[in-house]
């Protein structure tokens, strides 16, 4: 059996002298059923031995003799904040370890999760599933808007400057944003969602200058980037400039790290967040085959940003998962 180490931390940094109750970091290890070759060649679990629900020990037998002293037998026990077997479903993963942390990002909350693993051990499954089978970054998404309802920023008041930073929305600073959903949905039969922001500046221009708002409101942004040798590449440009496509710049302050240049994409509902992440992964998967990037050295990072603003706070509040 492969497995699939995924953790997940509160990247809100707090100082205290005392203990920690809560670890700062949770992991979690899936264990996959055999697929394929592994069932033919009559592959075992022996290696593996789940404990309990936290323990899980690790059992490799020598595959080469030893000439000068026998091979031992390896035998290694770790404790980790749950191990899922097997019979685990996506719906179950995802309400044991990112149902409560998807909810508190509407509290401030920021939330890092990542998937560990060798390659066919199963992360993608995981995080994205399949359409019948969804993972948990679409089960993420679902649960935030419908959350959000029908309290979506129809206005986009608010943009994120950067990662750690927002500012108020005007007739001028919407330009990329309405290039970017431009070509993203250029597929689309209709011009409904490649104009929609557009017209929203055109034809509504006294809206954005107009912050008064009543109850609590959400805008969701969709910023999409892989890791490879080092340099941060974006996947949510034209795919017609990937080939030529430039590594960007990541510039530090004393208060953060930001990405420069980074496409963040305005959504408005389920459908379009995931058009927008599937027009990114396809971009990894061309970016692949035009520079042989093998998925070892190639690491995908989605980042889902929450504006939260309403009638009885000062200032919005942005979080991320």
């Amino acid at each position: 059996m492969s497995t699939d180490t995924t953790a997940i931390g509160n990247l809100n940094n707090e100082t205290t002298n005392t203990r920690r109750v809560e670890p700062p970091v949770n992991v979690y290890v899936r264990i996959r059923p055999f697929i394929g070759d592994e069932l033919a060649r009559g592959e075992s679990q022996n290696m593996l031995c789940i404990r309990d629900e936290k323990r899980i020990a690790v059992k490799l037998y020598p595959t080469a003799t030893n000439n000068i002293r026998p091979a031992q037998t390896s035998y290694n026990e770790y404790e980790v904040t749950r191990i899922f077997d097997h019979n685990c479903t996506q719906q179950e993963l995802f309400e044991q370890i990112l149902e409560q942390p998807t909810d508190e990002i509407f509290t401030g909350s920021n939330w890092l999760l990542c998937t560990l693993g060798l390659t066919n051990s199963g992360k993608t499954h995981t995080m994205f599933g399949t359409p019948k089978d969804p993972g948990l970054i679409p089960q993420c998404l679902q649960r935030i808007f419908l959350h959000i309802g029908y309290n979506i920023d129809a206005k986009v008041l608010y943009k994120p400057d950067g990662l750690e930073n927002l500012v108020q929305t005007n007739m001028n600073n919407l330009q990329d944003e309405i290039n970017y959903r431009k070509y993203i949905f250029k597929d689309d039969k209709d011009d409904y969602r490649r104009n929609h922001l557009q017209n929203i500046v055109q034809d509504q221009p006294s809206i954005l200058d107009d912050h008064s708002v009543e109850d609590e409101h959400y805008s969701v942004w969709i910023s999409f980037f892989e890791l490879y040798n080092e340099n941060v590449f974006d996947l949510l440009i034209k795919p017609s400039a990937m080939k030529k496509r430039k590594p960007l710049r990541l510039m530090q302050n004393n208060e953060s790290t930001i990405i420069k240049d980074l496409v963040q994409i305005p959504v408005f509902d389920l459908k379009e967040a995931e058009d927008t992440i599937r027009f990114g992964y396809s971009n990894r998967a061309t970016s692949k085959t035009d520079l042989n990037e093998a998925s070892s050295r190639s690491h995908a990072v989605l980042c889902i940003t929450l504006i939260t603003f309403d009638e009885f706070e000062e200032e919005p509040t942005m979080s991320h998962m």
